[in-house]
């Protein structure tokens, strides 16, 4: 790892570190603008491919040498990471402004909505270009789609570093309520179950505590 990453790591933490100490209104409309720039990324990806590409780019739907049970068993394994995240989605319940019943619903809706984009993602990518070509890219869609027009490369691009944020935000928003929670049932000291007085969110050892964690093991620094 090289010092400017790091310090664009060390940045972005701390931004989202004082977004989300600020309130999950604050994180809420960062985390809505987000998600609906990578919403129209993806509706440009899917309306440039059904323009662009054609149905006849997916064949052959399976390696030679690899079974139709197969292909798909191997591509499974890759696709349960996509939904990891949605645990997080647990750990804020408490704040939710929903009943119980609404929200476990929301916690459906929202990984079958994401499925759904994931899959109509892929299959904007599998007919974008033929597979003896595409199979070559090392970007997949953002190179993709820049073999089209350089500035749809650049759009995609965009959609992945968005994906990233997105996700990094809820980590954040997520991690500093484990910690508050576990606190508060007596796993941890008391003192991460504190709330800031104006903002009503866990104290700043709430929220750095995941962070450190995380710092530490990347750095490896020991614990002291």
């Amino acid at each position: 790892m090289y010092l400017p990453s790091l310090l664009l790591g060390i940045a972005g933490a701390l931004f989202f570190f004082y977004l989300n100490h600020r309130g999950v209104k604050l994180a809420q409309g960062f985390q809505m603008i987000m998600f609906l720039t990578l919403i129209g990324i993806g509706i440009i990806a899917l309306g440039v491919a059904l323009t662009k590409g054609s149905l006849a780019n997916m064949h052959p739907l399976f390696p030679k040498g690899i079974s139709s049970v197969e292909s798909p068993l191997r591509f499974t394994l890759i696709t349960i990471g996509y939904l990891t995240g949605f645990s997080m989605l647990t750990m804020i319940g408490e704040e939710s402004a929903v009943t119980e019943k609404k929200f476990a619903l929301a916690i459906v809706a929202s990984i079958t909505l994401a499925g759904l984009f994931y899959i109509l993602e892929m299959f904007a990518g599998a007919i974008m270009l033929p597979v003896s070509q595409s199979v070559h890219l090392s970007r997949g869609l953002i190179s993709e789609m820049a073999t089209i027009a350089k500035p749809l490369g650049y759009i995609m691009w965009l959609a992945g570093f968005l994906g990233l944020v997105t996700t990094w935000n809820a980590a954040v928003l997520a991690g500093s309520r484990l910690v508050f929670s576990m606190s508060r049932m007596g796993l941890l000291p008391k003192t991460f179950s504190k709330l800031h007085e104006k903002h009503g969110t866990p104290n700043w050892k709430g929220h750095s505590a995941p962070l450190e964690g995380f710092s530490r093991v990347q750095l490896h620094l020991p614990w002291s």
